[in-house]
């Protein structure tokens, strides 16, 4: 396995990077900080004053249940087979991994990969050990990657914060980038359903300094969700959960079925940027 991960005690204090060591139970940096792998199979390497962050445990599960019913799974094929080239050696970084759904996936794209997986959320993180035990993970915010400079091949950022800087220090040159953004029309019938006026999505600039972007691959298609349970686990997982008045939620509990589009984009992209 690559080590990559480094100490954010000696980074915040003294602005440089020192490798950590992994043991059976911890992390270790040779200036004398330790860090524990919890027994729920994640290393918290966030600032001590960071506080709790990231979904909560019911959010999780929710995505979990909408996640393992397989609507999604046109989506995650589509993303390894974008990852399918890798080398057996290969490091993948997933920056807000969430439960571990398509970091699980690309951890079984070649025989010997390391794939890190790195969230705010210590509810996905541990929802994410019992997908995948053998994936690597940290408690860590997007924009404080504890990852070594250059130190990955490919980095993945599905629905997640872009931290664009982060992303193009802790890549190899040529290494690769994979964003999942929603497509215009995504959940265009669940919008529908929750509000009068429903909208679709901005376009997204595909522009990021540093990165060519090499494809643009759209994956769209549709479903029809049966289960009043899953549909609310559908809205649940979702920021329309936070956005969305009582008169939609109430048409959310009477509703039987749903149709709606699933829109996304993969765009991938290679570090170009001269270091």
């Amino acid at each position: 396995m690559n080590e990559i991960c480094i100490c954010p005690v000696c980074r915040r204090k003294f602005g440089k990077q020192v490798r950590l060591v992994r043991e059976a139970k911890r992390y270790i940096c040779p200036q004398g900080h330790s860090f524990d792998i919890s027994a729920k199979g994640y290393v918290n390497l966030l600032s001590p004053a960071a506080g709790a962050h990231g979904d909560n445990r019911d959010m999780v599960l929710a995505r979990s249940r909408l996640l393992d019913s397989g609507i999604y799974a046109p989506f995650r094929d589509a993303l390894v087979e974008l990852l399918s080239d890798l080398p057996a050696d290969a490091t993948v970084w997933d920056s807000g991994c969430g439960e571990g759904y398509y970091t699980s996936a690309a951890a079984k794209c070649a025989d010997g990969i390391t794939v890190y997986g790195s969230d705010l959320s210590t509810a996905a993180l541990t929802a994410a050990h019992k997908r995948c035990p053998s994936l690597s993970l940290v408690a860590a915010s997007s924009y404080a990657l504890p990852a070594g400079d250059a130190t990955c091949d490919a980095l993945l950022c599905l629905f997640a914060p872009e931290a664009a800087d982060e992303f193009l220090r802790i890549l190899k040159p040529g290494g690769r980038l994979i964003l999942g953004i929603p497509g215009k029309r995504h959940l265009f019938g669940l919008k529908e359903l929750l509000y009068d006026t429903p909208y679709e999505n901005a376009p997204h600039d595909p522009t990021l300094y540093g990165f060519t972007l090499i494809e643009n691959r759209e994956v769209k298609y549709d479903i029809r969700i049966t289960d009043p349970a899953l549909i609310r686990s559908l809205f649940e997982m979702t920021p329309y959960a936070y956005r969305t008045g009582a008169v939609g939620k109430q048409r959310l509990q009477t509703v039987e079925a749903l149709n709606t589009e699933l829109h996304f984009h993969l765009l991938h992209y290679r570090k170009t940027q001269i270091d």
